[in-house]
Formats: C-alpha cells, sequence, structure tokens
C-alpha cells in the first residue's frame, strides 16, 4: 500500500465543491476514484467495490454511460462484500438510461434469478422499473421483495416495511382494489408519520 487510507476527512475534501453539473469536474472526480480503487489501503472507509460504484456515478453525470457501465462490471466483479448500492441494479438504470431497453432487461432478469437478500436491491429495481415506465415490472419487484422478507423474517425492518408502502402506491395508481398487505401499510404510513424519525426495527 502506496498511499494514505481514505478517511471521511479526505473524502469531504475529495468532494469539496462537487458540482454533479460540471460534466469535466464529475470525470476528474471519477478517475480519482479509480486510481483510489487501483491501490486500495486496508484503513479506507470505502471498499474497492464502493469507490468503483462512485466512479461510475460520476461518469454518468459526465455523460460518459459506456466508462458507468464498464465500472459497475469492475465493482460487481471486485466482490468484496458489497451491501448497497447493487452495482447489478445500476447497471440496468445506466443500460435503460442509454436507451438499450433489450439489454436492460436482460441484466435485470439475470438479477431476479439471483435471489439477492438486500432488501434494498428490490426496492431500487422497482424504481428503476417505474422510471422506464415498467410498472407491472415494478410492481413484480415489489413483490420479490416482499417474499425475500417473508422469507428471511425480516419485513418489519425499515426496508421491509417500506416495500410494503410502496407496493400500496403502485397498486393504488393501477387501481387495484385494497388488500390485507395494502392496509397494512397504511397503518406503516399513520405510524410514520406519527414518528418521523422512526427507522423500523
Amino acid at each position: 500500500m502506496s498511499r494514505e487510507p481514505l478517511t471521511d476527512d479526505r473524502l469531504d475534501a475529495l468532494e469539496a465543491g462537487r458540482d454533479i453539473r460540471d460534466p469535466k469536474s464529475e470525470r476528474r472526480l471519477g478517475e480519482a476514484f479509480v486510481q483510489l480503487s487501483r491501490d486500495p489501503h486496508a484503513e479506507d472507509v470505502y471498499g474497492v467495490a464502493d469507490m468503483l460504484i462512485c466512479a461510475a456515478e460520476c461518469f454518468e453525470h459526465a455523460g460518459d454511460l459506456d466508462r458507468g457501465l464498464e465500472l459497475l462490471e469492475q465493482a460487481w466483479a471486485a466482490g468484496d462484500n458489497i451491501v448497497q448500492p447493487d452495482p447489478r441494479a445500476e447497471t440496468v438504470a445506466l443500460l435503460m438510461k442509454a436507451g438499450r431497453r433489450d439489454e436492460a432487461m436482460v441484466r435485470a432478469n439475470e438479477l431476479r434469478r439471483a435471489d439477492s437478500a438486500e432488501l434494498d436491491t428490490y426496492l431500487r429495481m422497482a424504481e428503476i422499473m417505474e422510471e422506464a415506465q415498467e410498472d407491472r415490472q415494478a410492481l413484480a419487484w415489489i413483490t420479490r421483495g416482499i417474499l425475500v422478507a417473508e422469507q428471511f423474517g425480516i419485513e418489519d425492518s425499515f426496508e421491509g416495511q417500506s416495500l410494503y408502502v410502496v407496493r400500496l402506491r403502485m397498486r393504488d395508481g393501477m387501481g387495484m382494489p385494497r388488500d390485507d398487505d395494502d392496509r397494512w401499510a397504511e397503518q406503516i404510513l399513520e405510524e410514520r408519520r406519527a414518528n418521523p424519525d422512526w427507522l423500523g426495527d
């Protein structure tokens, strides 16, 4: 390891004055994250995959979607206990943004078959599908996420309950009748309004 660790303070300094509307600035920041990822330090606050995901976001802001996709592939390949965002989901998002819907749906199906245990991944995929006006697909991702939450007994977590809340909103938007899960989602919303700082179990 030939460099100092990436600390919170160093990260703040690196991102100081950041303007996501400035392509040149975002490209420079993206390259900085790439370089840091190439020489990881044991005390970095970000893992290699995290740095590559940050870099991909920068290149997306800079309008270089191909470079962003390349870095997301590298992030997933790094495989160092990635939490969120899931680079596979972000790959789908970038492909949709690039107008490559067929490729995006192939990747989405691959991710679906992988059966991720991360509830945030299902929430993010639902968001991506909604943005792409694929409402039925979005609801399917929420439904799958709820099944995973119930399987692991984490439906009462903040993310688990968020799946039910999003499901309620989507079903309402589609004109579907309320069911027991929708009524529970209404209770969750009431509790959150009454306790805005509550983050679940």
